[in-house]
């Protein structure tokens, strides 16, 4: 009985990797990173490249809040067996996450350069390119992260802190490599190729949990319900407002 419990217990309690792993990720892809330009390209680069990084950041806290706001619905849905809804939570959850992303990529792309200049008074140059990539890596972490939200709110993500941190620490290593080849625009595009690498992996891996196919999760994100079509919307706030009049 009690090696019975003992087992139960160790298949419930958080391990140390499960605890630890995503945080260890975060701290080699914003850390490490830094460390390969500045030991591939030097100081000024890592100034250059830590200040456009954080300005394309901006749109990863809009995320997370999408992230934070479906994750205990997940858990719900998945604990209650109910499939249908963690599928359409999980569709939604994504399809939301990447609409914000390209639309604060959007304008990040049209006044990120000015931004720049006025918050570091004219002392970090703006690139656009850089800053492009930079956005890029932003759209694929939107679509891994809140799809892995699933993996996070159903316990089942061991492996992806596993991947996550295998992903980051190669590309440390490639954004290092490809800095010394192509600088700047390389060590971005290091970043690039491990949100690439996420993405083959949690995206199939949340659509076997949600009982889901590929192919009806891409058409889903090119499909929205009736109920959130700007007649509906503003039927709902009418109905919402007693005495209101058309």
């Amino acid at each position: 009985m009690a090696a019975r419990q003992l087992r139960r217990d160790s298949q419930t309690r958080p391990t140390g990797l499960r605890l630890h792993g995503i945080p260890l990720g975060n701290a080699l892809s914003l850390q490490g990173s830094l460390l390969a330009v500045g030991y591939a390209l030097g100081p000024t680069d890592v100034v250059i490249f830590s200040t456009a990084r954080t300005v394309s950041r901006v749109a990863l806290q809009m995320v997370q809040m999408v992230n934070n706001t479906f994750e205990p619905e997940m858990s719900i849905a998945f604990g209650a067996r109910n499939y249908e809804l963690t599928r359409t939570l999980l569709r939604r959850a994504c399809q939301l996450a990447l609409l914000v992303a390209l639309i604060l990529v959007i304008v990040m792309l049209g006044f990120g350069p000015w931004f720049l200049v006025h918050w570091t008074g004219g002392h970090v140059p703006p690139s656009r390119p850089l800053l492009s990539i930079l956005l890029a890596v932003v759209v694929l972490y939107a679509l891994w992260s809140t799809s892995g939200t699933l993996m996070t709110s159903t316990n089942q993500h061991q492996r992806l802190a596993t991947y996550y941190i295998l992903g980051t620490s190669v590309a440390c290593v490639l954004c290092y490599v490809l800095a010394r080849a192509y600088g700047l625009y390389g060590a971005a595009a290091s970043l690039l190729i491990s949100e690439i690498v996420m993405n083959l992996y949690v995206v199939p891996a949340c659509l076997r949990i949600a009982h889901d196919t590929l192919p009806a999760f891409l058409a889903s994100m090119l499909h929205y319900p009736s109920s959130l079509r700007p007649a509906s919307l503003v039927a709902r706030i009418r109905r919402s407002k007693p005495g209101f009049e058309s």
